[in-house]
């Protein structure tokens, strides 16, 4: 596990104005139907009920997102709580069966939220198999099938037809991961599918567009066909003179493609064809001993955040230039809620405690 999870960096609460009044924008992005905010302000949002340390974060319908689990102190968290944009208020919303972290949260099609496996702290068995389907309007919490063996560290994401791809991570209980696997929502099944090794288990990264999948590994980004159900290396997988990736990070763009961004400070940015186009956006060796932990990466209108526990930067996808966040904004884990706005989550706290409750929101 990576030396650096529980490192933090004294944050102050913060609002900085990044342009001027706000605009919505209606984009073609992977859902058809997403906003964006073209030019607004990161303000301070409601803190959570509790502090979490990386939770899961995910925009659900109705302009709310849920945080799930992560770890809360010194210890692992099972609770779930509920964001509404249109109150600024969080509410507690149910648990998990297990306490965990580095489990995957997919939003299906249908609005429910697919948690699945992650890391319950126990000495043996760590990556678990388990799978849970939440209700956002109700709260409740189900099982479902599980996978087929325990992970944890992994990433998931929807697919075009409705399954969730489910790449990478790491296990404690089999010798080696499933290459990779499908999740039908219908049937609530799963099944593996062939993958490359790198895909397979490790440390991964994946987005969702509209043409399938991107899943990045330390080897470079791979473009998923749902159709044929194949991985195919894209041109130019790598930055030039690095001969891998590190812990990367991913999020689908406005337009289809993917923003990638790992440790080392790397960055690239494909179009929706699988053209990359890498630049430095921090240089590791100069001011970050030991290696940063990305906690979050999400689209804007044009324009890609990413945040780690020691700096937040704001790069455009057109031009490449980086423009960095003040540090006092804290921000933490990043998720696009449903009218445009960004939500930033579970940042450093100030204190020293493992995790935040703040919150902040760029409208």
């Amino acid at each position: 596990m990576r030396k650096a999870i529980l490192r933090l960096v004294s944050t102050a609460t913060f609002a900085l104005t990044i342009g001027g009044c706000s605009a919505t924008v209606e984009i073609e992005s992977a859902d058809h139907a997403a906003l964006c905010v073209a030019s607004g302000t990161w303000a301070t949002a409601a803190p959570m009920r509790a502090p979490r340390w990386l939770p899961e974060l995910v925009a659900v319908k109705e302009r709310g997102a849920l945080a799930i689990g992560g770890r809360s102190g010194e210890e692992l968290t099972a609770t779930i709580e509920r964001y509404d944009a249109a109150t600024d208020a969080w509410t507690e919303f149910g648990s998990l069966a297990e306490p965990r972290q580095f489990h995957s949260a997919t939003l299906l099609e249908d609005g429910r939220v697919l948690v699945a496996g992650g890391f319950t702290g126990a000495p043996t068995g760590s990556g678990i198999a388990r799978a849970e389907l939440i209700d956002p309007e109700t709260g409740a919490v189900v099982d479902t099938t599980p996978m087929p063996g325990g992970r944890y560290m992994h990433e998931a994401a929807r697919l075009p037809s409705g399954a969730v791809l489910v790449t990478g991570g790491f296990t404690a209980d089999a010798p080696e991961l499933p290459p990779a696997l499908l999740f039908d929502p219908a049937s609530e099944s799963w099944r593996s599918i062939e993958a490359p090794e790198s895909v397979a288990g490790g440390y991964v990264a994946i987005a969702s567009s509209r043409f399938g999948a991107w899943v990045v590994a330390y080897d470079g980004v791979y473009a998923f066909d749902e159709v044929s159900e194949k991985f195919s290396r894209i041109e130019h997988p790598l930055p030039d003179g690095a001969t891998s990736l590190q812990a990367p990070r991913a999020t689908g763009t406005d337009g289809g493609g993917v923003a990638v961004v790992d440790v080392a400070g790397f960055l690239g940015i494909a179009d929706a064809q699988g053209d990359i186009a890498w630049r430095r956006v921090w240089d590791l060796e100069d001011s970050m001993t030991p290696a940063p932990v990305i906690l979050g990466v999400a689209p804007l209108c044009g324009s890609v955040v990413v945040s780690t526990d020691v700096r937040a930067l704001e790069v455009d996808l057109e031009s490449g230039d980086v423009t960095e966040l003040q540090t006092s904004l804290g921000l933490g884990v990043l998720a696009r809620l449903a009218d445009g706005a960004l939500l930033s989550v579970g940042g450093d706290d100030p204190s020293g405690a493992p995790g935040s409750a703040a919150a902040r929101v760029f409208r």
